[in-house]
């Protein structure tokens, strides 16, 4: 939880009553131009597509340890 809470920044935390971010819309906000709406790099919207895919297995392994 800590590794979450530097990735994201505690402010960030705070701004989200406490709860880290989603992860897919904190990418999104980190690589996507506000005004244009593109992306920094091409690879990065392929790459907002399979954040979900890997969160999935990252959690899924992470309570299988448990």
């Amino acid at each position: 939880m800590l590794v979450l809470i530097s990735v994201f920044g505690i402010s960030q935390v705070k701004e989200n009553g406490g709860l880290l971010p989603d992860i897919c819309n904190f990418y999104k906000d980190t690589h996507q131009n506000k005004k244009t709406k593109e992306w920094s790099d091409p690879i990065c919207c392929d790459l907002h597509v399979t954040i979900p895919i890997i969160w999935t297995l990252i959690v899924t392994t992470v309570f299988d340890l448990y």
